[in-house]
């Protein structure tokens, strides 16, 4: 667990903050917030991480497609304080990489989710991939998965999820990402704050006998739902921005540990 923090009493220096949580999945929140008795202030966070996940099967041809699902809830929100002028950012983004049966192509892009300030949806079956869609106002929820379909809706959350495929023995890439900024001129009689979470569940999918198939992920990286704080318990340091990079080295998820 990577985590930045701080208190924001009046007269503190603005804040922002980081929350990566690997395990028992990836979890990633982030904060930035002004602070009051400051007339001009920039915060802003950000944290990533790419990992791999892999279903194994020993026994299993090459090529063998297994039937997959990844969920979980994506959050944004932001509140700006009285008077001045306030500027913001707000993003969670999710991407994942497998099997494409419309266009016959492995290891592409096959999901995307993304909710919060700046959240568009393309065309996955095509290359490049054009923008397709945006939120009402600019801020919402869009997904975009590899048949074709997209969509986008308003929001500060939503439950996000798909059914796909991958190929046995074969690493694919998740990358996640969340980022918040707050730039506030002439407030200091009051404060704003953004923060973004994310935190997905990559599993078998419905009704798959999955005997003598396992999945793995990248080391240090759980797969299973957790529970932690909101991102309103903890409150932020100065500008940081952390990021987990993991490599192609997995390790064995057993069946039902997820």
């Amino acid at each position: 667990m990577l985590q930045v923090g701080c208190s924001a009493d009046v007269g503190a220096p603005n804040c922002a903050g980081s929350i990566l949580l690997a395990a028992s999945a990836p979890y990633l929140s982030v904060a930035a917030s002004t602070s009051l008795n400051h007339t001009n202030q920039d915060a802003n966070a950000d944290v990533n991480v790419t990992y791999y996940y892999e279903v194994l099967c020993p026994t299993c041809s090459p090529g063998t497609l297994v039937p997959m699902s990844i969920g979980g809830a994506i959050e944004a929100h932001y509140i700006q304080g009285t008077g001045g002028t306030v500027a913001f950012q707000d993003l969670a983004r999710i991407f994942v990489n497998g099997y494409n049966p419309v266009t016959s192509k492995d290891n592409v892009l096959i999901y995307q989710a993304m909710e919060g300030l700046g959240a568009s949806s393309t065309d996955l079956t095509q290359n490049p991939s054009p923008l397709t869609g945006t939120p009402p106002n600019g801020f919402g929820f869009c997904e975009s998965t590899w048949t074709g379909f997209n969509n986008c809706t308003g929001g500060p959350s939503s439950p996000y999820g798909l059914s796909f495929e991958v190929r046995v023995n074969t690493a694919y890439s998740i990358f996640l990402d969340a980022n918040a900024s707050v730039q506030a001129t002439n407030q200091p009689f009051s404060t704003s704050y953004a923060e973004s979470t994310l935190d997905p569940v990559i599993s078998f999918g419905t009704g798959f006998d999955s005997t003598g198939y396992s999945i793995a992920v990248s080391p240090g990286i759980g797969n299973e739902a957790s529970t932690v704080p909101e991102p309103a318990t903890w409150i932020l340091l100065s500008t940081a921005t952390l990021a987990l990079i993991s490599g192609h080295r997995l390790r064995r998820m057993t069946k039902g540990s997820f």
